[in-house]
């Protein structure tokens, strides 16, 4: 399974074509929780979600590229090394991947959404008659969606940041037999949840 299968959804769902501009890195705060610069504005808000449950407690990702989500000192402990990050993405979707310190050829990638007038996990509920896997459940109080095209040991974690935020975290593409392929997604969704300030 493709690692960048929400960044292809997202990316369908906006009807833009997909570019690769590395964006600019804004180093995270010393106490662990990511700023966004002071000139993001809030996008327009859509339709509240009609399919996915709506946020309780939302969060606010907007203008933090998605490679400074997390502290180096949280990616060594989910055994990602910190200087691989590699970011891309475009004005809708941003990505980055790191490569595992214990498994090089098995990296871990997310996808981010902070910018769209559609709910972020009704995008993914949209999905779930093409998805072999689809498992509500959810990441630190946030709704979340197991959403995989294949039912192997591969996992994609889709969380709802926000009603209009999303991410989406892959691990395990190279389909090895761990006992809870979800266990690093789920961990680091937890992590990016905790560094972020609350949406205002």
């Amino acid at each position: 399974m493709s690692r960048l299968f929400l960044f292809a959804v997202l990316c369908v769902i906006a009807t833009v074509a997909c570019t690769t501009t590395a964006p600019e890195r804004t180093p995270p705060r010393s106490d662990g929780a990511a700023t966004a610069p002071a000139a993001a504005m809030a996008p327009d808000q859509g339709a509240p979600p009609m399919f996915a449950p709506s946020v309780p407690e939302p969060k606010d990702a907007r203008g933090i590229p998605p490679c400074d989500l997390l502290t180096d000192d949280q990616l060594r402990q989910l055994d990602l090394l910190p200087d691989s990050a590699t970011g891309a993405g475009d004005a809708v979707v941003q990505t980055c991947a790191w490569t595992s310190a214990t498994d090089a050829t098995n990296p871990v990638g997310l996808e981010i959404n902070t910018d769209s007038t559609l709910a972020a996990l009704d995008i993914i509920y949209n999905t779930r008659d093409v998805v072999e896997r689809f498992e509500p459940t959810e990441v630190a109080g946030h709704p979340a969606v197991r959403a995989d095209y294949f039912a192997d040991n591969s996992c994609t974690l889709a969380i709802g940041i926000a009603d209009h935020q999303g991410i989406g975290i892959q691990a395990n593409g190279a389909n090895r037999p761990l006992p809870d392929p979800c266990d690093i997604p789920r961990r680091m969704g937890e992590f990016i949840l905790s560094n972020l300030p609350p949406l205002t």
